[in-house]
C-alpha cells in the first residue's frame, strides 16, 4: 500500500500551479488577490475545490475576488493542462476558506468565557492541580 494517496499528490501540485498562475499570469487584480489555502481533487480527477483567502479583510473584496476567480476558472484550468501532466484536468470550483475566522470567532468566544484571562491564567486558579488533574483518581 502506497503512503500517499494520487488524489493528494494532485492536489498538492495544483495547488502550487493555481497560486503561480494567479500570481504570474492573470491580469484581473480581484482575482491576483487571492490566495491558494487548500485543493482538495475528487477521486475521479473531475472536480477541484479550491479554498483560496483574500489578502483584503473586506467582505465586498471577498466576492469580487470569487466572481472574478470564477469567470477565470476556463483559462485556469486551460493553463493547468498545458503545466501539468494529468491524465484528467479537474474542473475547477472556488470557495472562500472560512476556517481561520471560525477558529477566531471560538478563540473569541472561549476568551469572552474565561472573564478575559488567558488558558495559562485559568489553570493557575486555586484549586486547580494541574500535575494531578487527569490521574484518573477520584478524590
Amino acid at each position: 500500500m502506497q503512503p500517499y494517496k494520487r488524489t493528494d499528490r494532485a492536489s498538492s501540485v495544483i495547488r502550487e500551479a493555481i497560486s503561480t498562475i494567479l500570481l504570474n499570469e492573470v491580469r484581473d487584480p480581484d482575482a491576483s488577490k487571492a490566495i491558494v489555502t487548500h485543493v482538495k481533487v475528487s477521486a475521479d480527477f473531475s472536480l477541484a475545490r479550491i479554498n483560496v483567502r483574500c489578502m483584503q479583510d473586506d467582505p465586498e473584496a471577498r466576492k469580487q475576488m470569487l466572481r472574478a476567480l470564477r469567470k477565470a476558472a476556463g483559462f485556469l484550468r486551460t493553463r493547468l493542462a498545458t503545466q501539468l501532466n494529468l491524465f484528467k484536468t479537474p474542473e475547477l470550483v472556488f470557495h472562500y476558506d472560512d476556517v481561520p475566522d471560525k477558529g477566531a470567532r471560538i478563540e473569541s468566544l472561549l476568551k469572552d468565557l474565561s472573564g478575559g484571562r488567558t488558558m495559562d491564567q485559568v489553570a493557575a486558579d486555586e484549586g486547580f492541580d494541574r500535575d494531578n488533574a487527569f490521574d484518573g483518581k477520584d478524590d
